[in-house]
């Protein structure tokens, strides 16, 4: 059994990890709550666009060698204490690159980390954007680097509810074809779409333009998810917390009892000697 300063310190110690983790599960509340309003309200509109943008990049292939550039992102973060999402998106991610040849890119620390531990023979690219917060220059530097390519495979966590959050997988294009493209060459093929004023304009709006939106809406999916992925994981901690508080004050009171049991042992064995 521990001593009675022993538990006290334990005790006094995991309060003030219960403290700070209060302090960060609200922070994390705050912020899931802020993003996943807008998130939620706008959803079903991008998830349309990301379709469109599969079915354009589909129309993109019948024109075009089928040699292609293919980039495959993975949506990280700079720091733990995220739960579990993470590690789970690395999962497909990683299975993914192991099937095809792709350019790879890393957004966060924690995948780079990742990366070098589980496929340490894997060349990528790492592109740094904050956890919040992220500015316009940031997400430029995004855009500019997945420009060009006819297909973008980007793995990220998906929030589905406070307790759910899944890891997905979306595919975008950013490739430009050439605005001269033969236009017979365009009928003859079957298209999903009829393209006006011509294919190779249409390419370069969702190379630009509609790249971008899908993108930065992606990272801010990615980003409810992490935050309410860590509130679940910081409501488990503060659990285990609360029962181990629990076992501390059971075993403080045992404490105490043996102390005042010594005490009058000792008292009782002080009295029989002087008795003597």
């Amino acid at each position: 059994m521990r001593s009675y300063k022993t538990v006290l310190a334990d005790e006094k110690e995991m309060g003030e990890l219960r403290s700070i983790i209060e302090v960060y599960e609200e922070l994390a509340s705050v912020s899931m709550q802020k993003i996943r309003r807008d998130i939620l309200s706008a959803r079903q509109f991008y998830e349309g666009l990301i379709r469109l943008s599969i079915e354009v990049g589909s129309d993109f292939e019948a024109i075009l060698s089928p040699q292609k550039k293919t980039a495959a992102v993975f949506i990280s973060s700079n720091m733990g204490l995220y739960g579990d999402i993470i590690e789970r998106t690395f999962a497909h991610f990683l299975d993914f690159i192991k099937k095809r040849r792709t350019d790879t890119y890393i957004i966060g620390r924690v995948g780079a980390e990742m990366m070098r531990e589980y496929a340490p023979k894997f060349a990528f690219r790492m592109i740094n954007l904050a956890d919040e917060k992220i500015g316009q220059d940031e997400f430029g530097t995004l855009i500019t680097s997945m420009a060009s390519y006819r297909e973008i495979a980007i793995f990220y966590g998906k929030y589905h509810n406070i307790a759910v959050q899944i890891p997905s997988q979306a595919t975008l294009t950013g490739d430009i074809l050439p605005k001269d493209e033969d236009a017979s060459l365009t009928r003859k093929k079957q298209m999903i779409y009829l393209y006006e004023p011509s294919l190779g304009d249409v390419s370069e709006v969702f190379a630009r333009q509609i790249l971008a939106l899908n993108l930065e809406e992606i990272v801010y999916e990615s980003m409810l998810a992490k935050f309410a992925s860590r509130l679940m994981h910081l409501d488990r901690s503060l659990l285990r917390i609360e029962e181990r508080l629990f076992a501390d004050a059971i075993e403080k009171r045992r404490a105490i009892h043996a102390r005042a049991d010594k005490k009058q042992k000792e008292m009782v064995a002080g009295v029989m000697a002087r008795g003597i």
